[in-house]
């Protein structure tokens, strides 16, 4: 192997919050082969990157999201001079081990670091689009409160292990079943979206209970959530391009109740309808 730098955690992190996180657009950054001292999390938030580790090169599509460990070697290179923004969140080893005593998973440290290669989930559309408004939401904490900012640190660590890396019953993660990722890329087409939970079970051949267990298994959400999710983002394009008064929309989009439609639209972009409106009408 070529030789690399060892980066540490004293480089890079601040040693009282034991975590950092950065947005980071690949033209702005270069970076050679290296290793580290502490464990890192990075989404692939737009286009694609190339990264070797370990001495292996991959394509890193939008949306997967990678556990890397101390002493894992990697480096990352554009492809084509594709614009990529991947958001970075590191997190001293300490720190990690006082989250696997707290939690007693012990045993799935052992998993996590025996396995040659690190953990890589590749999210779909929503699963991305989530994560990433959870990374805004902890990246805008002010910093000057350093004891909210720790505690929004440790709490964001264990959030991100617990739901996309770590199984309760074998530990380590894997992908979406080949049938659920089929079924979340048809669900995008709004003809079947628009069907709501009926959809999703007509498109699956799945009972509804089967969904609901495997949604919150692999999605962290329930089918209803993620359904609304994609009508509030057709409500949203709707809202922005067309003159179709509200109520016209929210019944487009099926919600019956104009009222219930206001609330979670509120909910979701943080702003009433008729605002987003005013700020992203393009006509």
């Amino acid at each position: 192997m070529s030789s690399f730098e060892t980066v540490s955690a004293k480089m890079t992190i601040n040693p009282y919050l034991k975590a950092h996180c950065r947005f980071i657009s690949y033209a702005s950054e270069k970076f050679p082969l290296h290793d580290h001292d502490f464990y890192e999390i990075f989404l692939i938030a737009k286009g694609h990157i190339q990264h070797n580790i370990n001495g292996q090169n991959e394509i890193l599509e939008e949306g997967s999201l990678v556990f890397i460990r101390p002493r894992d070697c990697h480096y990352y290179l554009p492809i084509q001079d594709e614009d990529c923004l991947y958001i970075n969140f590191k997190f001293q080893t300490d720190l990690f081990d006082s989250f696997i005593a707290y939690f007693s998973l012990e045993t799935y440290k052992e998993q996590l670091l025996s396995q040659k290669m690190p953990p890589k989930r590749l999210l779909n559309t929503y699963e991305k689009e989530k994560l990433y408004r959870n990374f805004e939401k902890l990246n805008d904490t002010p910093a000057q409160n350093l004891t909210v900012y720790k505690d929004k640190m440790r709490r964001f660590m264990i959030d991100l292990i617990l739901n996309y890396f770590y199984n309760q019953d074998n530990g380590l993660t894997g992908d979406l079943p080949e049938w659920m990722s089929i079924l979340c890329r048809q669900i995008q087409r709004d003809k079947n979206f628009l069907e709501g939970v009926d959809g999703l079970i007509q498109l699956s051949g799945k009972t509804q209970e089967h969904l609901s267990r495997c949604f919150q298994k692999y999605l962290q959400t329930t089918p209803t959530d993620y359904i609304n999710h994609l009508k509030l983002n057709y409500a949203a394009n709707l809202l922005a391009h067309t003159d179709m008064k509200i109520l016209d929309i929210s019944l487009e989009c099926g919600f019956y109740s104009l009222s219930y439609f206001y609330k979670i639209f509120k909910e979701c972009y943080g702003i009433t309808a008729a605002q987003y409106r005013r700020q992203n009408h393009l006509l």
